[in-house]
């Protein structure tokens, strides 16, 4: 299942285009969803918490934080956007809970069911954690490569 959002990365340098700057992706905003917060185990970055710190540290070093719509945000601008999540217009059947692999979450919003796989597991507010599987559902181009060449 593709969903489609808007990608939040913490960038090395916010003069350099998006796709040619070193970069951490950090997750997916999609209307309707809970945020999809990409975790690190392989570097023990498991949650929102540590996630958060990470990013703090990296922006007090001048790293940004940046969208794929080259939109650069605060540290509190991407927290609140993380997690104070409010539902859209978007109602949904439980049939299409059960084709997307998902549940009903905080606040009206989709979340997807933890299977260890994909989703790692849902955060404390309106975050799922999900791993690099969750993205292998996206086409060949722009967005799939930038993910591949993370820079973490």
């Amino acid at each position: 299942m593709l969903v489609r959002g808007i990608d939040y990365y913490l960038v090395e340098n916010s003069s350099v285009p998006l796709g040619d700057s070193r970069k951490v992706y950090l997750g997916r905003s999609a209307s309707g969803w809970c945020f999809f917060l990409h975790v690190y185990p392989n570097r023990n970055i498991l949650d929102w918490k540590n996630l958060l710190k990470y990013v703090r540290v990296k922006v007090s070093e001048g790293w940004v934080i940046k969208s794929t719509n080259e939109m650069t945000l605060s540290v509190e601008a991407f927290e609140n956007i993380v997690s104070h999540r409010q539902k859209g217009h978007i109602s949904h059947s439980n049939q299409w809970y059960l084709a997307n692999r998902a549940i009903r979450g905080p606040r009206g919003l989709a979340r997807k069911i933890k299977d260890n796989y994909v989703c790692l597991g849902h955060g404390n507010s309106t975050f799922d954690y999900v791993s690099d599987e969750f993205f292998h559902d996206l086409p060949p181009g722009d967005q799939f490569g930038l993910l591949r060449n993370h820079y973490l």
